[in-house]
């Protein structure tokens, strides 16, 4: 039995339209499950903030501000305003809270950006590591320093960090 033109032009028809119909379905799985489900579109960046204690020089403690991150994901992201505050106490300084088990770390040391002055953002890749660092100071008196690292992945999405130290002797 032959099958005329029309007759294979609409079979042709209905199998592309099978076709279509389970690819729209497959997408919205792989979607569903990519974006909804894993949560791709979020970052999953891994952020902690180091402080290395170098020297001792002319009365301050010479320190290395430390920022590592690990994008865990699987989509690139670019970091904007990616800043640090160095803080310190003294032997005098009495320990304040500003809330329940909150230590108040009374003294500015420095603040200032991971980046360079003439970068307007940096990005992370996918499965890669990143470290920054820049030189700081705190008085070679202090007791305790306190790093605070925040960068933000778009004006309102941001991330944080901090570390405690205990200054060495």
């Amino acid at each position: 039995m032959a099958m005329s033109c029309e007759e294979f032009n609409h079979l042709a028809g209905g199998i592309s339209s099978i076709a279509t119909t389970l690819a729209l379905i497959v997408g919205g799985i792989w979607t569903y499950r990519r974006f909804v489900r894993t949560r791709e579109a979020y970052p999953k960046i891994e952020f902690t903030v180091d402080l290395a204690f170098v020297r001792k020089q002319g009365g301050f403690w010479v320190v290395e501000a430390i920022a590592n991150m690990e994008n865990k994901g699987l989509v690139r992201h670019s970091i904007r305003k990616f800043t640090f505050d160095l803080r310190y106490m003294l032997p005098s300084d009495a320990v304040e809270v500003s809330a329940p088990f909150l230590a108040v770390v009374p003294h500015k040391a420095s603040e200032g950006s991971w980046l360079p002055p003439d970068w307007n953002f940096t990005f992370i890749e996918p499965g890669l590591r990143t470290r920054y660092s820049c030189v700081a100071r705190i008085p070679e008196q202090a007791t305790m320093a306190l790093i605070h690292g925040k960068f933000y992945y778009s004006d309102k999405l941001f991330h944080t960090a901090d570390k405690l130290f205990a200054v060495p002797a």
